[in-house]
């Protein structure tokens, strides 16, 4: 990932008014996690992308992490 690039998932996330810890409680997921795909150090699980899908209302491909 570009480091000036913005991931999709925070995108969303912040139009959606939310802050790490408001997704990843949706989502079930822990923040640290969240926070480190959005910083790009992990990629995001099939799994953790389905979760932050539904929690965002958006449809998986809408987030290419």
């Amino acid at each position: 990932m570009v480091m000036d690039e913005v991931p999709a998932l925070t995108i969303l996330r912040e139009r959606k008014g939310l802050t790490q810890a408001a997704l990843a409680v949706s989502a079930g997921i822990i923040k640290t996690y969240l926070n480190e795909i959005e910083k790009g150090k992990k990629p995001g699980s099939v799994d953790a992308i389905k979760k932050f899908a539904a929690a965002l209302d958006v449809p998986m491909d809408v987030l290419a992490i």
